[in-house]
């Protein structure tokens, strides 16, 4: 987070830099090898417990490290070093999607509620890409002095929305960058079960073995429960649980779970009519 603050503020100057002078410290260009690296960095540190590898952070500030000292034993502007900066930005903007896509596809198919979920950092990605498209665009396509200066302004509003979102969303949501470990991370299978798998790894009794668990014990109304806690009351590995709910349903944990939450809310509806506080009710049937 401190890292990625740094950056925010690097990108504000730089653009501020550009609008009221002509004169650009040749530092400011390797600088800019930090917005990829240290946003794909922070995206990792939310999604992912374990520690970053001093290794692997080293390995992802070398473009900045190299560009740095290139740009120092120049002592001069370097005009084609803008493309590199935009593509590995655009590198880290993907490998950042992919780790939030892995993350929510872990959290869906192993925790019962979703409020772990980072939809906001999509938000952060859809500002940068766009800051990245109109420098690409600006750089490339558009030679007319009062069209890039258009097309900057345009980008420096990109950025201040990146800027105030990441400020938002990360003091509101601090409390849920947990991450996921890299057990949860095994509990989902690397490729879905066939139904033919479903059928000769399991036979239909154990399935309604579940059915009938899920009816008579309603683990459904623990706020808490996760894929781990369930398996332990069946005849199933956690992994091969999340296989047999995604295979067998079509639908993931988390969808299953609030599927019998809804029905049990229904229910109680029927039964209580306009007396029930509709708050306490989903908290009753084990919405968090």
């Amino acid at each position: 987070t401190v890292f990625l603050f740094a950056l925010t503020v690097h990108m504000g100057s730089n653009f501020l830099t550009q609008i009221f002078t002509s004169i650009e410290g040749n530092y400011l260009q390797g600088l800019s090898f930090l917005y990829g690296p240290l946003f794909y960095l922070f995206v990792y540190k939310a999604t992912v417990k374990e520690r970053i590898p001093s290794k692997v952070l080293i390995l992802h500030l070398m473009p900045f490290i190299v560009a740095t000292l290139v740009t120092m034993f120049v002592n001069r502007q370097i005009q084609w070093l803008i493309f590199p900066t935009l593509f590995t930005v655009g590198i880290y903007l993907y490998m950042s999607f992919k780790k939030l896509l892995h993350y929510h596809f872990v959290i869906a198919n192993t925790q019962a509620n979703d409020d772990r979920k980072l939809h906001w950092l999509y938000v952060l990605i859809f500002f940068l890409t766009v800051a990245l498209i109109l420098e690409v665009a600006r750089y490339s396509l558009f030679n007319n002095s009062r069209l890039n200066d258009v097309m900057l302004a345009f980008t420096v509003l990109s950025l201040i929305a990146f800027i105030s979102s990441f400020i938002y969303f990360a003091l509101k949501n601090s409390a849920l960058l947990l991450g996921i470990s890299r057990e949860e991370s095994n509990l989902i299978p690397a490729a879905p079960l066939t139904k033919e798998d479903i059928v000769k790894n399991y036979t239909s009794g154990e399935v309604s073995t579940l059915l009938s668990y899920m009816k008579d014990k309603k683990p459904y109304l623990n706020p808490d429960l996760t894929i781990s806690m369930l398996a332990e009351e069946q005849p199933f590995s956690p992994r091969d649980l999340s296989a047999l709910i995604n295979t067998e349903f079509s639908i993931n944990f988390c969808e299953f779970i609030n599927r019998y939450r809804i029905r049990e809310a229904c229910e109680l509806l029927e039964k209580d009519g306009k007396s029930v506080n509709l708050l306490s009710l989903s908290m009753d049937v084990g919405f968090n």
